[in-house]
């Protein structure tokens, strides 16, 4: 019988994700992310295509206390620059 957390969390193509690898891996990013002075109160950019890391860096972000914004990394630069500096982002 499957537990919950080997149930299928993330689906990108043929690529795929458990509710436990999830959380290990966005987990570890997180701890990065702290480590690295961020946290409550923090904004982060994420300018990650969507994708299966898209999913992990914004849970990663949310579990370090952080707000992330999200930026598509199509936008012109002088649009992300102003997302950047408007959100205070780190």
């Amino acid at each position: 019988m499957e537990s919950a957390g080997d149930a299928v969390a993330v689906v990108e193509g043929s690529r795929s994700l458990s509710y436990r690898e999830l959380d290990a891996v966005s987990s570890r990013w997180a701890r990065w992310l702290i480590g690295r002075g961020v946290g409550p109160g923090d904004a982060v950019v994420v300018a990650v295509p969507r994708s299966l890391e898209s999913v992990v860096v914004l849970w990663a972000v949310a579990k370090s206390g952080a707000t992330f914004v999200p930026v598509d990394p199509g936008y012109p630069a002088e649009r992300v620059q102003f997302m950047v500096a408007d959100s205070g982002a780190v």
